[in-house]
Order: C-alpha cells, then structure tokens, then sequence
C-alpha cells in the first residue's frame, strides 16, 4: 500500500489538518484501520488524532482518492460526527433500545 499526499491544508478555527491523498493497492481494497496506521505512520503523528473521512474508488483500478483530518489536540476528535468515529473505531456504537410493544386487548363478545 502506498500513500501520497495530493493536498494538505490547515483549519485554524477546528485546530486540524485536512489531507487529500491517493491510495493505491494492491488486491482488496484496504480497511480504515490499515489505511490509518499507513497514514499516521507517513504523516508521524498519533492514530488517536486521525480520521479517515473518505475513501473513494473506481471499480477495476487500485486507487483510492481519500480524505483525511488530523486534529493537533484529543479533544479536538470530538467535533466529529459519531458515526465517523465509530467507523474509525475511535468510538463504540450505541446499543438501540429496543421498544416492547404493548399486547393488543381482548376482544369482548
């Protein structure tokens, strides 16, 4: 797997870094985990400041166009949307609450 930055742009406001890059690889596309450590090791910094936004790839090529933000803080990762999170696994899925649904009342005759 191979990494190459296309854009990098800073985010004063959000304290991150926005990064552009193209994936390419070799057989499956590879997973958000993988991509991330390549990454965090590429870019030196730490996983736990790393989301991978999107990965986006042509059927039949070993390319991905991706996107990436590096935040400079911890608690900066937590302006992101939950779902991103738990994607990149830096947060746990929330468990539904199952609703039980009331028996329907006896018929009089």
């Amino acid at each position: 797997m191979e990494i190459e930055i296309k854009n990098k742009t800073e985010n004063k406001v959000l304290a991150r870094d926005e990064l552009t890059f193209t994936l390419t690889f070799e057989k499956a596309v590879p997973s958000r985990k993988d991509v991330r450590a390549e990454l965090a090791k590429k870019v030196g910094c730490d996983e736990k400041l790393l989301v991978v936004d999107a990965m986006k790839c042509q059927y039949g090529t070993q390319e991905a166009v991706c996107t990436a933000r590096i935040y400079k803080e911890e608690k900066g990762v937590k302006v992101e949307r939950r779902y991103m999170l738990v994607r990149n696994s830096l947060a746990e899925k929330k468990a539904k609450k199952v609703k039980q649904k009331a028996a329907p009342a006896a018929k009089k005759k």
